[in-house]
């Protein structure tokens, strides 16, 4: 596939947190690298033979790693959510169902970026114009969610530190589940343009390719994912977190008790832990996120025409920054599972209950079907 084949443009099939078309330059300039000629880059982008090089291994870290953590945040994402199901002190409160959403929006996120790994190198083809639309739409909506659902998270701490007394009444299970319902039916509803917007494109001989076939609305788009995905949600978790801070600063100065009134008999070192734990969460989130998002703002802010890919060397080196930046923003929706086995030592606890009932499981299951040797 050259690149004259591709469709030159920015509208092209967008996954998790990239605003910017990806699958073009993933498609052409590093598989094109590797079949063709160093003067076909040299000729095509103003780029050196080294740059081409070092692109081409980068894309090699780019086709593996996703796939990687797709894997490892799946495990790390079902067993918290096992952990979460089969522990009733677990689950019973508000916050664990945050966390249970949290863990599926994460996966599908994982799964969803693979899917457009494949899609972009050209190993898979969406070839139904209703899928494209379809995955546009879930991609968008399973993204604002996972951001926003963070947001819950620190808002439900929040709660409980600075408003100890309302904490009762509005940090329920209840609640929760209705905020969730809300969180997902609005974002559904903000990315349901995706459904007109897109389509499925046949691009090239043998090559079809999932494309926002509305081009007026491709800056809006960029500015919509750049706002909702990162800019607003770290903006109100950076305000929240300076707000707790600062009163568990004041608590513990004044060696007074964290204010959970809703539940007094909690033992402040696993309060401690749980707020360590969200703050930890909140700010992985905006340490991973951020930056893509600045990359996304001074690309959008250099180059006027996102209908037409740019081929300076500046772009392609923003670009492929913004791609490793990618990686580390994807690190974010593998998190939950590390940081409870690492700050939970109730979470540690049940982890371990549940493989003892899966291996107690186990060992029934084989006395009760013996081997036949044993008959």
């Amino acid at each position: 596939m050259n690149i004259p084949d591709v469709v030159n443009s920015t509208d092209s099939f967008l996954i998790g947190s990239s605003n910017l078309d990806e699958s073009y330059l993933n498609a052409t300039l590093f598989q094109d690298y590797d079949n063709s000629s160093s003067s076909f880059m040299n000729n095509s982008w103003n780029i050196s033979q080294e740059q081409g090089k070092v692109y081409s291994q980068l894309s090699l870290v780019y086709q593996v790693i996703p796939k990687v953590l797709a894997i490892l945040g799946t495990v790390g994402n079902v067993l918290t959510f096992i952990v979460f199901l089969w522990s009733k002190s677990l689950r019973k409160t508000a916050l664990a169902q945050f966390l249970l959403a949290l863990a599926v929006t994460d996966t599908l996120l994982l799964w969803l970026h693979l899917l457009y790994t494949l899609t972009a190198s050209g190993d898979l083809e969406i070839r139904s114009a209703v899928a494209c639309k379809v995955l546009v739409w879930l991609t968008d909506t399973v993204t604002y969610v996972s951001s926003w659902l963070i947001v819950t998270v620190t808002f439900n701490r929040f709660i409980v530190i600075v408003l100890p007394l309302r904490a009762t009444r509005w940090c329920q299970k209840r609640n929760a589940r209705i905020a969730i319902f809300v969180i997902v039916s609005v974002f559904s509803l903000v990315s349901i343009y995706n459904f007109w917007a897109w389509d499925d494109v046949f691009v090239s001989k043998k090559y079809y390719m999932c494309k926002m076939t509305r081009k007026e609305l491709i800056r809006p788009r960029i500015i919509m994912v750049i706002v909702l995905f990162s800019l607003l949600p770290s903006l109100t978790l950076f305000t929240m977190n300076g707000i707790i801070m600062k009163n568990l600063s004041e608590a513990l100065s004044k060696q007074a008790v964290y204010r959970a009134s809703f539940n007094k008999q909690k033992v402040k070192g696993v309060q401690r832990q749980l707020d360590i734990l969200l703050l930890t969460l909140s700010f992985s989130f905006l340490i991973l996120t951020l930056p893509l998002t600045l990359v996304d703002i001074v690309i959008f802010s250099m180059y006027d025409d996102t209908s037409v890919l740019p081929r300076d060397d500046i772009f392609v080196r923003l670009y492929m920054s913004r791609e490793i930046l990618n990686i580390f923003s994807l690190t974010n929706n593998c998190l939950i599972f590390p940081l409870y086995c690492v700050s939970g030592r109730k979470f540690r606890g049940e982890l371990k209950s549940v493989f003892c009932r899966i291996k107690l499981r186990l060992e029934q299951n084989v006395e009760r079907d013996p081997p036949p040797d044993a008959l």
